[in-house]
């Protein structure tokens, strides 16, 4: 089977979305899989640059030679995703011609265009949904609702979206917002979890974690920790306040790890509130994260109001993989308060619901034995269900029934 992957973040990308495909395209090559990447010269949290042509893995890498974004506003990196957009679309038009086309949403002018060339070339096309198109852009504010633009957008995803082969989608809150999209349309739609890897990611006893020789004020504290983006699509307002009310619980800490659009805020926000109780830690390289997972005695998974089934937080499966309980910050429908609520691996709480926050945080840190017990199934679910042999299984399959039906 000849895959061709297009995405605009691959290796050496250090991103989630660069990190999995990577991950994902050098586990499907083998004797009987060949693949071969369409990808841009991202250097998301990376300072490595990368040669037009590599071969990485087994995995035959092509950078399409895009000018980057001059500014950082929106407009600018608007142009520059569809300019990859564009490219991709050429690129696909000339190479050999493959066995099927898997593609990501991101950047959210590509897949119309995979799905153009899918039908001109006559190839099966795998559309895997990482975040819902335009509905993300109008829940994060960017765009307004009812709007030409919105409108185009919407009439270009779904034309993607019903002429996709086969649909992929990272969780059960997604599967309805497409199938809403879809209509009538029989497209098959494949359920396929966002993983982590257990060899890299795995309990590490408190003890002997060196994260706790870089913060020995951590050691001996009960610690909320926040770790991965800080964007517009989390509830910081509601961690934030939470923290305030408990600023006199001496043994409870917050830890807040990353890098994004609102860490600016939550800095200026720490001050201004004198919350010394809270540290925000800057982003971890992937050789540190899992000490630094593996210091929370547990973890935040959150998302703002109306972004459930849009997107599924993947920081969430590394936070199994090292056996953590997590308090899902979102609405009972998203895909990890669903997994949290049936597998009794956390607790879940609504948006800006601060008392039940707090009420959480107070009942994991005084039972200690239930945090544990909590931990140790999330560990046993992730070896069972999110591990990545088992996401790679099920893409390998999702890829052989396009080609069949195809």
């Amino acid at each position: 089977m000849k895959v061709l992957m297009v995405t605009d973040h691959f290796h050496p990308d250090m991103s989630s979305g660069g990190r999995l495909w990577t991950e994902l395209a050098a586990e499907l090559v083998d004797e009987t899989c060949h693949v071969h990447v369409l990808t841009g010269h991202s250097r998301y949290n990376t300072d490595a640059v990368a040669p037009a042509r590599e071969e990485h893995k087994g995995i035959r890498i092509r950078r399409l030679n895009v000018p980057a974004a001059k500014r950082r506003g929106l407009i600018s990196r608007a142009l520059n995703e569809l300019l990859f957009s564009m490219a991709a679309f050429l690129a696909t038009m000339r190479v050999q011609r493959p066995d099927v086309i898997l593609s990501l949403s991101s950047p959210p002018f590509l897949p119309p265009f995979m799905a153009l060339a899918s039908r001109l070339r006559r190839v099966p096309f795998v559309y895997v949904n990482y975040d819902i198109f335009p509905d993300v852009a109008v829940a994060m504010g960017l765009l307004k609702p009812g709007t030409p633009v919105v409108w185009t957008f919407e009439r270009a995803l779904r034309f993607a979206l019903r002429h996709a082969t086969r649909v992929v989608v990272i969780g059960r809150c997604m599967e309805d917002v497409v199938r809403a999209k879809l209509g009538r349309s029989r497209t098959p739609i494949d359920v396929i979890h966002n993983w982590s890897d257990s060899s890299k990611f795995y309990p590490v006893p408190r003890d002997v974690n060196p994260f706790f020789d870089r913060q020995p004020a951590l050691r001996n504290a009960f610690v909320v920790q926040y770790s991965g983006n800080m964007g517009r699509f989390q509830d910081f307002d509601s961690i934030l306040a939470a923290a305030e009310r408990l600023k006199d619980e001496t043994t409870v800490r917050f830890v807040l790890v990353g890098d994004g659009a609102r860490r600016d805020w939550i800095t200026d926000e720490v001050e201004r509130r004198n919350l010394t109780n809270v540290e925000v830690l800057p982003f971890q390289p992937q050789a540190a994260l899992n000490e630094s997972l593996n210091a929370a005695d547990v973890s935040l998974v959150t998302l703002e109001r109306g972004a459930e089934g849009l997107g599924v937080p993947s920081k969430f499966y590394p936070i199994l993989a090292v056996g953590k309980p997590v308090i899902a910050l979102m609405q009972p429908h998203g895909e990890v308060a669903r997994t949290v609520a049936a597998h009794a691996t956390g607790v879940v709480v609504g948006q800006g619901d601060v008392d039940g926050l707090c009420v959480a945080i107070l009942g994991l840190a005084a039972d200690r034995e239930k945090t544990l017990q909590m931990g140790l199934r999330a560990r046993q679910l992730f070896l069972e269900r999110f591990d990545k042999h088992v996401a790679i299984e099920e893409y390998r399959r999702a890829l052989a029934r396009a080609v069949a039906g195809g």
